[in-house]
């Protein structure tokens, strides 16, 4: 109820403020995005961003609205290399076989979120309710001082501290409320410095509205006095519990009543013996009666109300008393930490810090320092407020108020400094270049057209603010971040396109752009092309050349692995899930060089074209070129203006944006989120379409271009496919286990567990075409925590010739290194089977005698994950075993068989 709103106005204005602090959106953006479900959650430390560990509620005010909402579409952490296709939005995803359910509940949440709430950030934006939150503060705090004044000015008072707020002038109210203050407030009756800080709130709460902007620096100052009003008007000024005294006030009314009321019995009695009336109200109102009996009901009536008012006031006390320890906690509070003058000198230093320049280095150190200094402050403060809730849990009539004021104070003094720490780090253009990028449907002000959002990517301020963005990251990070220029040049391309198609006509100021873009390209792909010449020159000079070694240097087996590598480049990344397998061994100085030339390799062809680029060049200038062709020979067909050349832009523009606002979404204001909304939902919808095959040919939906690619394109329908065929068979194999408890194959294969918490195979999008190349199904071989994942195209083809296509399931074999790689794993049974007969002097080189060593593969060979511990158990594949050859000759495989 409203009346009762007063009693717990402290609580609700401190869980709200501290609700800022404890948030998930303030301390730690990526909690809910990671999508983790089983695993039991566990408190971590939050990581934030560099920028972002300084902003504290603050954070509200920027757009980490947008960078959750992106987070959720986009699961990896930094942006891959830019493709010109629409299905790079399912690259840069990550998700295992078994969330990809859960993943589309999550993007239909989100879309019911988006639009649930897509006036939120227009109607409830942090500024504007931090705002009305200082208003009804300080008309709480006003209103609370009218008890003080005269009755006769009550009502004028209340009305005037409504005014204030509720008006759109607020002049004529405060300057009302400053008169009642200076001429009939009673003076000695508030603390010393009470009515100094009032009057300075009121003020700045003036200033703001009138000015009708609330910057972070303005509101930290009227949270900063308001916080050491609340406290100044809270503090006790005695050391004697005022709980205490209130008790025993109403101790000694509740005897005085009860006197009062034995004397009013004793003369209704008394009167009732003399007259045959008791003593009645109106007895009172009697002239014959005499002056005691009036006495006596008018008293009793104040002690009631007395007493009534007491009973309210009451507070529950511990039998030891700890209010004296809590008075000297308070009073060193006040005169270290918490010192008026001191809070004051911090706040007027972080605001010259934000009103001077910050360019110089040593200005730089200087007020990254006095940051340090802030939290230093914020952490003294956290600390105390907490040890008074944890001693102090039986005053809370004292300690309440008091927590109030200090999350006022940290509320206050954090806003401030984050503008401090905004400044280190300026980048103006940085919104703009944004909403250049994702606003959808309707564009900004600034740039009206797909024309001005090209001519913006290729204009030179864009390329400063790429340039400062670049200076705010490391050099590795720096480069996956922050986008070169020829991605933007190609984006701006497909914006070119974009306003043709939709305008219906290639104008001057389009072609002349158009122009300007393809000869950039061109120039950069020359330039790319002599760096490649001259690379290839330097490899081939005989300088070069003389230290090194005749051939490779390399073994058989390890030249067969890295022409397999450069065959297939994207092998490792595709099956990673069945390529590392558990060892305490590090990685050989091999692989090691390997992995250092892939990473030089791939530095060094990321600063250039892709022949992918290139050809999106030349599709859309083809597309543009004959299609707005005129001439007296030639009339070319105006293009059709469909949604799959806005969507590819689409998909194209967020592949650039989103490494950037997940790194300094910090470092940009909460109005873009109202721009972004729609490509969210665009793209959320694109996703859900793309993954469950829905939205039809002409309908919002992802598809690739040219043939199909086995080993690079994902494959949704067959990714769909897989999981039911998964489930029915875990069910199938559970039931022969109850079956058959024993059964020598299944009851040395656990079900890979399609719901498993861990890292799996990558199904959707980026590796939706493993389960098609490896045989749907991960087993796990053994039990236990040795388990080692093998596919089941590698049980398969265990059993399978080197030409032969046809397979079945039928576990035997030998662990091998090549059964990571499906591909090679019987090629390398066969020579692993061959090298081990050449041991016993049996040579096999004809394709009869290779067939011998199929058939011999078959009968006698198995799986081990650990032969000497089956040689030592003595089981079943422990014993030698014979075979005949067609010569007679006898062949005896004992732990050649699983070695």
């Amino acid at each position: 109820p409203a009346e009762e709103l007063q009693f717990v106005w402290c609580e609700l204005l401190s869980e709200a403020l501290g609700a800022l602090w404890t948030s998930s959106v303030t301390s730690d953006p990526d909690l809910w995005l990671k999508w983790d479900p089983l695993s039991p959650k566990t408190k971590t430390a939050p990581k934030l961003q560099h920028g972002a560990k300084n902003m504290g509620p603050a954070l509200m005010s920027k757009a980490v609205w947008s960078y959750c909402m992106l987070g959720v579409l986009c699961s990896s952490e930094t942006g891959g290399a830019w493709e010109p296709s629409g299905a790079a939005l399912l690259s840069l995803s990550h998700v295992t076989l078994g969330e990809w359910k859960e993943r589309i509940q999550q993007l239909q949440d989100v879309t019911a979120v988006l639009w649930d709430n897509m006036a939120i950030p227009a109607l409830a934006e942090f500024r504007g309710t931090d705002f009305r939150l200082q208003g009804a503060v300080l008309r709480r705090q006003l209103q609370s001082m009218a008890d003080l004044l005269p009755p006769s000015l009550q009502e004028g008072f209340m009305e005037s501290c409504e005014s204030l707020v509720e008006d759109l002038d607020p002049l004529i109210a405060a300057q009302e409320i400053q008169t009642v203050f200076r001429d009939f407030l009673p003076p000695n009756v508030l603390p010393d410095g009470l009515l100094e800080a009032c009057s300075a709130c009121l003020q700045q709460y003036v200033q703001s509205k009138v000015q009708g902007s609330n910057q972070p620096a303005q509101s930290g100052v009227f949270w900063v006095n308001m916080g050491l009003l609340q406290i100044k008007a809270w503090t006790p000024q005695t050391i004697f519990d005022p709980a205490v005294k209130r008790a025993y006030k109403l101790n000694y009314a509740q005897q005085e009543l009860a006197v009062l009321q034995e004397e009013w019995r004793g003369r209704s009695l008394s009167s009732q013996l003399m007259t045959g009336a008791e003593l009645e109200e109106s007895s009172t109102t009697d002239g014959f009666q005499h002056p005691r009996i009036r006495y006596l009901w008018i008293r009793m009536q104040q002690v009631k109300e007395q007493i009534a008012e007491l009973s309210r006031k009451q507070a529950c006390r511990p039998h030891d008393p700890q209010y004296g320890r809590l008075f000297q906690e308070l009073q060193h509070y006040l005169y270290s930490i918490g010192q008026t003058s001191a809070v004051k000198e911090l706040l007027f230093r972080l605001l010259k810090a934000l009103q001077g320049p910050s360019s110089s280095s040593k200005s730089r150190s200087a007020i990254q320092g006095l940051l340090k200094e802030e939290a230093v402050w914020q952490n003294s403060q956290q600390r105390f407020c907490q040890r008074l809730q944890e001693d102090y849990p039986l005053y809370p009539d004292v300690v309440g108020p008091l927590r109030t004021g200090i999350l006022q104070l940290r509320h206050g003094m954090r806003l401030v400094a984050s503008q401090v720490a905004a400044s280190l780090t300026p980048v103006p253009g940085l919104p703009k270049l944004v909403s250049c990028l994702l606003a959808f449907p309707s564009l900004s002000p600034s740039l009206p057209s797909y024309l001005a959002r090209a001519d913006f990517l290729c204009s030179r301020s864009c390329m400063d603010i790429l340039r400062c963005v670049g200076k705010l990251l490391p050099q590795q990070d720096s480069e996956q971040v922050v986008p070169r220029s020829s991605t933007l040049l190609l984006n701006a391309l497909l914006y070119v396109q974009c306003h043709t198609l939709s305008t219906g006509e290639f104008s001057s100021e389009s072609r002349s752009l158009f122009r300007h873009i393809c000869q950039a390209l061109v120039n950069e792909w020359d330039e790319q092309e002599r760096l490649k010449r001259e690379k290839e020159q330097m490899e081939a000079s005989l300088y070069r050349n003389r230290s090194r070694l005749h051939g490779s240097g390399l073994t058989e087996d390890e030249q067969e692995e890295r022409d397999f590598k450069q065959q297939f480049p994207q092998f490792n990344k595709d099956f990673a899930d069945i390529m590392a397998l558990p060892s305490l061994e590090g990685p050989s100085d091999s692989e090691r060089q390997e992995e250092e030339e892939g990473v030089q390799e791939e530095s060094s062809e990321g600063s250039f074209l892709s022949v992918a680029a290139m050809n999106t060049v030349l599709k859309v200038h083809q597309r543009l070129s004959l299609g707005h062709a005129r001439s007296l020979w030639y009339k070319g067909t105006t293009p059709a203006n469909h949604s799959r050349e806005h969507i590819i832009a689409l998909v194209s523009s967020y592949q650039i944006a989103s490494p950037m606002m997940s790194r300094f979404y910090h470092l940009i204001d909460a109005e873009i989120d109202q721009q972004l909304t729609g490509s969210e939902l665009l793209l959320s919808a694109l996703l859900q379409n793309t993954v469950q095959g829905s939205g039809g040919p002409d309908g919002l939906s992802v598809t690739s271009e040219g043939a199909y690619d086995f080993y690079q394109q994902p494959n949704m329908s067959e990714a769909r496919l897989c999981l039911p065929v998964l489930l029915q068979l875990g069910v199938a194999v559970k039931q022969r286990l109850e079956d058959w408890p024993e059964h020598p194959a299944l009851v040395q294969l656990s079900l890979w567990d399609v719901d498993r918490e861990d890292p799996g195979p990558a199904l959707w999008p980026a590796n939706a075409q493993v389960p098609q190349r490896s045989g749907d199904l991960l087993l796990r071989l053994g039990g236990g925590n040795n388990a080692s994942p093998l596919s089941l195209s590698a049980v398969k083809e265990l059993e399978a010739s080197p030409s032969s296509s046809s397979s079945y399931e039928r576990l035997k074999g030998e662990e091998l290194k090549e059964l990571r790689r499906p591909q090679e794993a019987n090629t390398g049974l066969y020579r692993k089977s061959h090298a081990l007969l050449q041991e016993q002097g049996v040579s096999m080189r004809t394709s009869a005698e290779m067939e011998i060593v199929r058939e011999m593969k078959e009968k006698c060979c198995c799986v081990a994950l650990n032969y000497e511990a089956e040689l030592s158990q003595g089981g079943p594949s422990s014993g030698e075993m014979h075979y005949n050859m067609p010569d007679g000759q006898i062949v005896t495989l004992s732990s050649e068989r699983f070695r």
